[in-house]
């Protein structure tokens, strides 16, 4: 048998603890968790006292400690842990995709400088293995768009809001008693989380680094059940979908409510799954899709990348392509629900029901104009 790799694992919340129960499970991984980095060890009775610590130093000084597992979601701290493991030459695991959006260009460099590797599969996703798998799909083509549904808490809400008749306030309560929302899920709705995630698609597949909070993004907290039935009784669903188009040398990059067909392959994406499609030139549209939420889901992504650690597989280190440049979405066909339906020119109405107007073709700088007046909005594709 190979010998054990020794690894320290960060945090044991949700993703820690099932990082720590599905490598009990799956002991032919061989790596064991040497020290398990914790505030307050007494609220883990269960577990041996001999791992827990409060002391990263003590980690980071560890020459026997070769990997390091972040699984505290812990901002500038874990931060901080990332970037303290690297330089000391450690490699590193993330699930974390507020760090990995921001830092990536920064954190990917400094682990090729050090000799080591740093892994962030978890970080969009869930269980869905789509960064992997991108960065296969760049090796033999040029991939022209990446989009999908990456927001487990969204999808969840949009999928109980059209199957239970149910307004917005009561489908978050549904994904919170379910365990797919968080306390304040404004980042889910508002689309802060999967403008993170796409920011990290953009990066793997064009080399294009985008912060996450220049990103075009349209959340779905004005979402109400009249929107839902106008939406149904024109053969569509709503999801909410992250995408990044390739235009040329520009990079069309943005997160909004979408219209899509009722029998397309992103309606059936239901309740807390994901699923990403990449266009390649020469292979056409190639999907992904899993559960993108949750302890295990989330583990398990985390778990793949220890496997990638244990085999030696490279990772991804990002190098700036200076001749691609990123715009938001410039163009498109929208449904528009509105306060005023007399405010909106005719010239920009391909179809009126009440306050509920189909648009053609417009410029989004046209939409834009009339903020004021729109409550709700989602772009209509033919997907």
């Amino acid at each position: 048998m190979s010998k054990s790799i020794s690894a320290a694992l960060l945090g044991l919340g949700t993703v820690g603890y099932g990082v720590r129960r599905l490598l009990e499970e799956n002991r032919g991984i061989n790596i064991e968790i040497k020290k398990i980095l914790v505030r307050q060890p007494e609220k883990h009775g269960d577990i041996d006292p001999g791992l827990l610590t409060t002391d990263l130093d003590g980690i980071i000084s560890d020459p026997g400690i070769e990997l390091v597992i972040e699984a505290m979601g812990a901002g500038a701290f874990g931060y901080a842990a990332i970037r303290r493991s690297l330089v000391s030459g450690k490699s590193v695991i993330t699930a974390d995709k507020e760090i990995v959006a921001r830092h990536l260009p920064e954190l990917s460099t400094l682990a090729e400088a050090r000799d080591a590797r740093f892994y962030f599969e978890a970080a969009v996703g869930g269980a869905v293995p789509v960064i992997r798998n991108l960065l296969a799909i760049r090796k033999y083509d040029r991939v022209e768009s990446v989009a999908g549904i990456v927001n487990g808490t969204a999808n969840y809400i949009l999928t109980q809001m059209f199957r239970r008749d149910i307004d917005f306030a009561s489908a978050l309560a549904a994904a919170r008693e379910a365990g797919f929302a968080e306390a304040d899920p404004e980042d889910d709705v508002s689309g802060i989380d999967s403008a993170r995630k796409i920011a990290i698609l953009a990066a793997l597949a064009y080399d294009v680094f985008v912060p996450s909070e220049h990103i075009y993004r349209y959340g779905i907290a004005n979402i109400t059940k009249e929107d839902i039935a106008f939406i149904k009784s024109i053969g569509r669903v709503v999801k909410l979908i992250a995408f990044a188009r390739r235009r040329g040398e520009t990079i069309e990059i943005g997160v909004e409510p979408t219209l899509v067909h009722g029998d397309g392959v992103f309606a059936g994406v239901e309740d807390e799954d994901n699923a990403i499609f990449i266009e390649g030139k020469a292979s056409g549209n190639l999907g992904f899709s899993g559960k993108g939420a949750g302890r295990y889901p989330t583990a398990a992504a985390v778990l793949s990348d220890c496997l990638a650690y244990r085999e030696g597989v490279k990772s991804f280190v990002f190098r700036e392509d200076d001749g691609i440049s990123f715009a938001s979405p410039e163009r498109g066909q929208y449904y528009l629900r509105v306060a005023d339906p007399a405010a909106i020119p005719n010239f920009l109405i391909s179809m009126r029901r009440g306050n509920h107007i189909i648009t053609g073709e417009i410029d989004w700088r046209i939409l834009a104009r009339l903020a004021d007046n729109v409550a709700f909005c989602g772009k209509i594709m033919n997907i």
